[in-house]
């Protein structure tokens, strides 16, 4: 065949070329319908942008075409450019948050947004968001994906981070593309199988926010997976299909020097700011990295490195004050309400704003809710995880109790649960304390406009 036959080379339509194609098909429009300049220049720009698996001018006829369609359909004689965001927001999932990058709130207001979502951790923050928005001014290397390396102790925020980057970056929670790595810790067969899940996931969802939870977990074949697509922004499925991974953002996380972070939180700022205690932590850090297993081209393709500190108390009592607020609309939805802040509960028992209430002709030693759950739900070494539990055992239980026996005896005591602790918290000579979660059923007007939150 190649002795009969010569071979011809045809090249890629540049984008000029695509505008005459596009503006002929136009002109024998059967439908005559109106297409603007500036929607030709969209569709350009469009499918050169988000249709990576074909080529100029076929990929922006197909758009063209489809368009006009959509137009149709929505009885409209002129092509507009929602038309066109709609077909690549439906067909090739891109948000609709990426397609209108006229409104740049989602890059502007990104920090602040991350902020109500992921408390106490500001400097990683900043740095992601920094990453983000220099990305996102065309400047970098725009040939593969962000990547981040989220390093600290359990529970600090790191998963939390990529789920708000979903949020409030991407525009929907559901551009989160989650595995943990500890699913594919065996040779042969989990590169396969991560090859395959993490091709097929990302080819219907290629602006999202791929998330690697515990990556030293991963056996090193998948590891050098990685390294293609930190490297490449590509990868190609058993059916050798090319799939583009450059658009996405990659946040690995890990618990590796999760010590080493501990003991530098535990050191006074000006230690913690000195140049070099900084390269002295750097280097032990890296060192952590390489002994549990992560080679050094791996870690060399990493965009960044970024380690969550932990936590503060106040941090913590914010994360509290979110989970509640968060309950306290679920029992609202049901006609019910948590009432747990110092101001609300002083307005109810005015004694206890000066630290004290009378029960049983006694004086009891009274605190806010949150100082109790923090200290039954948090420990530095395993971060907010075991929060749930605690407010799950001194405030869910009793609440749910409560409903659940005015349910089967209708017997109202009370649609306002009033929380408070009791006791004496942990001293320096009583480490653990002697206090109690204590709840106490009233009558509230609970508003609509609360249930609404």
């Amino acid at each position: 065949m190649e002795r009969r036959f010569d071979k011809v080379m045809l090249d890629e339509f540049t984008p000029a070329q695509t505008r005459t194609t596009l503006q002929r098909i136009i002109a024998v429009n059967p439908d005559h319908l109106t297409v603007p300049d500036e929607v030709i220049e969209t569709i350009i720009q469009f499918s050169d942008r988000y249709i990576t698996t074909h080529f100029f001018p076929e990929k922006a006829i197909t758009l063209l075409d489809n368009a006009l369609v959509e137009a149709k359909m929505n009885d409209r004689s002129v092509l507009t450019t929602q038309d066109v965001a709609s077909i690549i927001n439906e067909r090739y999932r891109v948000p609709m948050s990426v397609l209108t990058e006229q409104d740049n709130d989602r890059l502007f207001q990104l920090y602040e947004r991350l902020q109500g979502q992921v408390m106490g951790q500001n400097a990683a923050l900043k740095k992601i968001v920094t990453s983000i928005r220099v990305r996102a001014a065309g400047l970098g290397d725009m040939s593969k994906p962000l990547s981040f390396l989220l390093a600290g102790t359990p529970g600090v925020g790191k998963t939390e981070t990529a789920k708000a980057l979903a949020v409030h970056y991407f525009g929907d929670e559901r551009q989160l593309i989650r595995f943990d790595m500890s699913e594919f810790k065996f040779a042969k067969q989990s590169m396969a199988r991560f090859a395959e899940r993490a091709a097929e996931a990302v080819k219907f969802n290629p602006y999202s926010v791929l998330l690697l939870d515990e990556i030293e977990k991963a056996d090193p074949m998948v590891l050098d997976l990685l390294l293609q697509i930190l490297d490449d922004g590509r990868l190609t499925n058993e059916r050798g299909q090319t799939i583009n991974f450059k658009d996405l953002i990659v946040v690995m996380t890990t618990n590796i020097g999760h010590q080493l972070i501990i003991e530098r939180a535990a050191k006074s700022d000006s230690y913690r700011h000195d140049p070099q205690h900084q390269v002295t932590f750097s280097k032990n850090f890296e060192n952590a990295l390489l002994g549990a297993g992560l080679r050094q081209e791996f870690i060399s393709r990493i965009g960044a490195t970024i380690i969550f500190e932990p936590l503060e108390v106040p941090d913590v009592k914010r994360i509290i004050d979110l989970k509640l607020t968060k309950l306290n609309r679920q029992a609202q939805r049901q006609g019910y309400q948590l009432v747990y802040r110092p101001q609300d509960v002083s307005q109810l028992i005015p004694s206890f704003a000066s630290g004290q209430e009378f029960v049983n002709e006694r004086v009891v030693e009274t605190h806010p809710l949150i100082d109790f759950l923090v200290d039954k739900g948090y420990r530095k070494s395993l971060g907010v995880r075991p929060l749930d539990d605690a407010i799950m055992e001194f405030v869910e239980s009793q609440m749910a109790t409560a409903i659940l026996h005015e349910r089967r005896s209708g017997q109202v005591n009370g649609h306002s649960f009033v929380f408070r602790a009791w006791g004496n918290p942990p001293d320096a000579t009583h480490p653990r304390g002697s206090w109690q979660a204590v709840v106490t059923q009233v009558e509230l007007p609970i508003t609509q406009e609360e249930v609404g939150a």
